[in-house]
This record gives structure tokens, sequence and C-alpha cells, in this order.
């Protein structure tokens, strides 16, 4: 029987996928072990535990947090792989000095719409599986009462918002690099005619030797027929909402995208968020009517690009093809090369 990875699997099926793409022996005895240690350390299905386990000291330490889902539904748990060669004896070197993060949901328990939402989630992860672009869990695994949603911590991977925490805000050199690569991952999306809907600082993640980036937090996406669609349901994290969805007006998820992804482009490199306000009521007052505001030291190509994203009115904002061409994107050596192409007047 043919299964991919992200199909409903029984823990008396997964001996069975051995196919590529599905359950490797490799991968059946990491998440065998996983979920043995995560078994362990959860001592109740009503809150949300991070557990670190330490082979070194053979000791587990279990810290109680406030769930982000759903207090009676789900458990979270972050595991170190290397405390799992004990579990397994079968794990592959790869898969040493590994950390993983487990999010177990319970079917019994979980909101409705809790499930539906996940379900939908699901649906995104196996369109977008194998596209290295985007942040997809090592594994998912549907059984009677539970969902396992299995991620991989990566080494040197961090996420934007943690790195802005740190230096407040990017050189433009690097901001510029950074973001034409964010630029393709929220094309990806759209090329598969996926709405993200929650684009913000969080939901890319950056390799800090390399500058890859992967865009994750696709939990809010929607699949789409088409792109032209209108959506109606308001969705997204306040401070990055566009105007239109704050009116209620039925909008175009792709121009909603990149106003998005406006805002994440103008914190990273200007060091505070465009639109600020006390509380939620005034944060979309200030989106809704209020003009952008530059710090010192920002470029005018950046402004420019800055105010097409961040246009109020949709239908004049920023597409995919007009911010790939702007000045600001494109380099000096690149727009001295398309004008040494043009026939000159003599």
């Amino acid at each position: 029987m043919s299964m991919n990875r992200f199909s409903p699997v029984s823990t008396s099926e997964i001996a069975n996928f051995k196919l590529l793409g599905a359950f490797t022996e490799e991968k059946e005895s990491t998440v065998n072990a996983i979920k043995k240690s995560y078994s362990i350390a959860s001592a109740t299905s009503t809150q949300t535990t991070t557990t670190t386990i330490n082979t070194t000291t053979n000791t587990t330490t279990i810290i109680t947090t406030n769930n982000t889902i759903n207090d009676t539904a789900t458990n979270t748990s972050l595991i170190n792989s290397s405390s799992l060669s004990s579990s397994s004896s079968s794990l592959s070197t790869n898969t040493i000095n590994q950390s993983y993060k487990i999010t177990r949901i319970s079917k019994v328990l979980a909101e409705p719409k809790t499930l539906q939402i996940l379900q939908n989630e699901i649906k995104v992860y196996e369109r977008l599986k194998q596209n290295p672009v985007f942040q997809t869990p090592y594994q998912i695994i549907q059984e009677s009462d539970y969902i396992y949603i299995i991620y991989q911590e990566k080494r040197g991977q961090k996420n934007l918002l943690q790195i802005l925490s740190r230096v407040k805000q990017l050189k433009e050199d690097i901001a510029r690099e950074i973001f034409k690569k964010m630029i393709h991952c929220v094309h990806e999306c759209h090329k598969n005619n996926i709405i993200h809907r929650d684009i913000k600082l969080p939901a890319f993640f950056i390799e800090e030797d390399s500058l890859d980036v992967h865009l994750g937090e696709l939990r809010y996406s929607t699949i789409v027929p088409s792109l032209d669609q209108s959506l109606t349901d308001r969705r997204g994290s306040p401070a990055y909402v566009p105007p239109e969805v704050i009116q209620g007006l039925s909008y175009n998820g792709v121009q909603a995208d990149y106003w998005s992804l406006g805002v994440v482009l103008y914190t990273m490199t200007c060091g505070s968020f465009p639109f600020n306000a006390s509380n939620p009521r005034e944060l979309f007052q200030s989106i809704l009517k209020d003009s952008l505001v530059f710090p010192q030291g920002i470029s005018s190509d950046l402004k420019s690009l800055l105010k097409l994203m961040l246009e109020k009115d949709p239908s004049n904002r920023a597409s995919y093809k007009s911010i790939i061409r702007h000045p600001w994107l494109v380099s000096s050596s690149e727009r001295e090369s398309s004008e040494d192409q043009i026939v000159p007047d003599f």
C-alpha cells in the first residue's frame, strides 16, 4: 500500500511503510523513540509540557507552560534526539544530536474548530512537502485518539523575530539578501495556489551561516482554486493585517500577503513596526489612517519599495513582478548591465 509522509498512520501500520517519502526504517525508529520519550515526560494531557532530556546526566526536566492551541487538548514537548539513542538502538548517526518538537492534539478533547484548522494545515503541508523553502513537519501521525506533529529543530536556525530581538534592525545590504529569498518563499506559496494569511517575523526561519530562508507558520493558510478568488474571513496577526481585512471587505489574498510582507520588510530595516498603538483598536485605526514615517538613514529606494508594498489601496499595491524589478532589489551592476543593452542614440 502506497502512503506518503502526511497520510494518516496508525501505530500498527508504521512498520509497513518503507517507501521513499514515507516511513524509512531510520524515521520509524526515530519517531517511535520520540513518542516513547514524550509519553514518559508528559504526565498529563491537560497542559503543555516542554521536556528536555539530557543523555549525559540521564535526566528529564519537565517545564509546564501555557498551551497556545487548547489547554485541554494539546501537549508540546522539546526533545533532544541525543537522548533517544537509549530508547532505540537502531537510530542512525544522522539523527543523533538533533532536536525535535512534538505537539500532540487530542481528537477527543480538542474543539471541532481546532481540528478543522489542523486538518487544513495538514492539506497545505501535503501540497508543499517537496518544496525546500517551506518549514514543514518531520512527520505527522494520525492515530485514533491523537494527532502527533513532529518538527525537527535545525541547529543555527532562528526565526526573524528572534534575530531582531537581538540586533533590532538589519543593514540594508543584509536585509536585501534575505528579502530576496523571502519574496521567493511567498511567491512559491502563491504558485501552489496557497494564500499564507499570517506572514509575520516569526514565520521566516533564517539559517545564520548561509542566510537561507524557510517559510513556516502555515496554520491559517488556505488553498484557493484561483489566485483571483476573493476571501472574506479575517485572519492574521494584528500588526500585519492590511486595511481591507480590518474593514471587513472581501479581499484578494495575494495582495494581503504582500502588505504583510511589507510590514516585515519595514520592521527588519527600520527597527520598529510601521504602525504602533497600545491596543488593537488604536492599532487598526493607525493602519487605516496614518502615513508611513521613516527613520533617518533609510535609502530613497527602500522608502519607495515600502510605500508601494504598504499602499492602503490594494489595487495600487506592489505585485510580485513590481517588487522583484524594484531598484532596491536590483543591484547597481545588474542595472548597468541592463542599460548596456539599450541602443544609444546617434
